[in-house]
């Protein structure tokens, strides 16, 4: 059994995002890694951390917790769900698998996504009611998907919990698809169908039916969040508000047994209670007649409803002979993502606690996984360099390179070229370093105008190369606040600061102002444009950073430069 992290009161995670001088759309959270034994597995890292700080989306870490793709920055930003490598028709760890799902309520309705190692989509499931984003895998080799949906319908509660009758619930329904099938819609090739209602009673929830809560417009009931398939081809059916556990027969989807402390359950649950089960999965060459092994998240520690005092993961083995879960050791490592909670943990067979991450700035991730992975993104390095002065005796020339999504890449070449666009053949080898993290930097001492950059694999490949690029000098105006390796703000000769947070309400736009806050916003907006004066007009008042001193004529001649909502 591996237990919730413990964590000292009060302590607090410093917000950090990944740093990038020449990337700045990735701001994915940067992991701090707390434990790292060397018994560890040196696997990537999936997941889709929620921040409420950076960028939310799939994300891919190595094992030492630096950025290896930001999903974000290609396009896939927050509601991903289910992220990880998956076995596509055949191949094996060579796509990633996720749904992209608007969320509410506890349930989504989005589209499954499976991407090649380009991280290009090279196919979309989209059925009728959307994809629910607890899960969409791909079983039989990658020649089939499972995805769930929550469908409302119309159920009779005067005999359970309600003496109102007629209302609405949430069923809860997975699918299975064949993935061959070729031309017309996803529909067509919809193989199998289960739906809750048809085989579990509302009456068997685990949680009160309070209809006057207005947390959710129907009774979520059932509330699946997993489904796996064994090689016998039934299904094993994971239920957070009835905390329970299934076997569903693959030939006519009724329920062969159920796990759960209730007194439905086919077995004796021994020194534990099951509540609020996620993520329930066979274990590996774990199906016989006699025992069944399972590896399940048990949510005890579940808010208000909580039954225990932690949560844990848990590897159990069902005695078919007896009807007693039995507790059963892994054989191998054991990954766990804690949800709600910013952390990913690694445990040996005995529990030991092996690797201990948190996603800086807090957040979510609702599954965390670890497998081998090959990136190989389609579009070039991103090269961007850096000199205080153009003088060859004033100041180095620093190179800011990353790949997002590479994982081959061991060396970085460096190239002078000159400085009219023929004489791109008079090529001037300028060094290489050793790929160091996502973003690798490079100094030479002289002035270099303009430049590339090769990426090298280890054994010698030329994997790709960006595009020549001048390098940024900064103007006389701004020069005094740069060094000789970055300046505060290079996009842009100025920026403005806004913070809105001490005004919670709506804030209408002035006549002659520059926009509408439709919400609490803390940021900022870069600007090309260099004016003596500059702030920010809110509910008619001036906010945010006066970046210069200004007489009161010269504030009411002042002109809108750009606005930001």
């Amino acid at each position: 059994m591996f237990r919730t992290p413990e964590l000292a009161p009060g302590l607090e995670f410093i917000s950090q995002g990944q740093p990038s001088a020449q990337r700045s759309d990735i701001k994915a959270p940067l992991l701090d890694i707390n434990i790292h034994d060397k018994r560890a597995s040196e696997k990537y890292i999936f997941a889709s951390p929620q921040s409420p700080c950076y960028q939310s989306g799939p994300t891919i870490y190595d094992a030492r917790g630096e950025l290896i793709w930001s999903g974000a920055a290609d396009g896939f930003a927050s509601g991903a769900y289910a992220f990880h490598a998956c076995d596509y028709q055949g191949s094996t760890a060579a796509h990633l698998c996720m749904v992209h799902s608007a969320t509410m309520f506890g349930n989504g309705c989005g589209l499954g996504l499976i991407l090649d190692a380009s991280y290009r989509i090279v196919r979309v499931i989209q059925l009728p009611g959307g994809t629910d984003m607890h899960e969409f895998s791909l079983v039989d080799h990658g020649t089939r998907a499972l995805v769930t949906q929550y469908p409302v319908r119309h159920h009779d509660f005067a005999h359970a919990f309600n003496p109102q009758g007629l209302q609405t619930v949430y069923e809860s329904v997975f699918i299975e698809l064949d993935l061959w099938t070729e031309g017309g819609s996803d529909v067509d090739a919809v193989t199998y169908r289960w739906n809750s209602l048809d085989h579990v009673k509302v009456k068997d929830a685990a949680r009160s039916i309070d209809f006057k809560a207005g947390k959710a417009p129907h009774y979520d009931y059932f509330h699946i969040n997993s489904v796996a398939k064994n090689a016998n081809g039934d299904y094993l059916v994971c239920a957070r508000h009835t905390s329970a556990v299934y076997k569903v027969s693959g030939v006519d989807g009724s329920i062969i047994w159920t796990l759960s402390s209730g007194p439905e359950s086919d077995f004796q649950l021994v020194d534990f209670v099951l509540w609020g089960p996620h993520h329930a999965q066979w274990r590996s060459a774990s199906v016989n007649d006699s025992h069944t092994v399972l590896t399940l998240f048990n949510n005890g520690r579940d808010g208000p409803t909580s039954r225990t005092n932690y949560s844990s993961g848990m590897v159990i083995a069902l005695d078919h002979e007896s009807s007693r879960v039995l507790s059963d050791p892994p054989n191998s490592n054991v990954l766990l993502g804690w949800g709600s909670q910013p952390h990913i943990t690694e445990h040996l067979e005995d529990g030991t606690l092996v690797f201990h991450a948190s996603i800086a700035g807090g957040g979510s991730t609702y599954r965390v996984s670890k497998s081998d992975w090959v990136g190989r993104p389609s579009d070039a390095p991103a090269l961007w360099s850096y000199a205080r002065t153009a003088e060859d005796q004033g100041s180095p020339t620093v190179f800011y390179v990353s790949w997002n999504g590479a994982t081959e890449v061991y060396t970085w070449n460096f190239y002078a070229v000159g400085d009219r666009a023929e004489d791109i053949d008079s090529l001037r080898v300028l060094g290489s370093k050793q790929r160091t993290s996502f973003e690798t930097n490079f100094t030479i001492t002289e002035y270099v105008p303009r430049s590339f950059v090769e990426a090298v694999a280890r054994d010698g490949r030329l994997l790709g190369n960006s595009s020549v690029v001048p390098t940024w000098v900064p103007g006389d105006h701004i020069s005094e606040w740069c060094d000789d390796w970055v300046c505060p703000e290079r996009e842009s000769e100025f920026r403005v600061r806004y913070n809105t947070l001490p005004d919670l309400r709506r804030l209408p736009a002035p006549d002659d102002g520059i926009g509408e806050f439709t919400k609490p916003y803390l940021g900022s907006q870069n600007y090309t444009d260099y004016p003596e004066v500059a702030f920010v007009i809110l509910n008619g008042l001036i906010s945010g950073t006066v970046l210069s001193n200004a007489e009161p004529e010269e504030i009411d001649s002042a002109r809108p430069i750009g606005q930001r909502s």
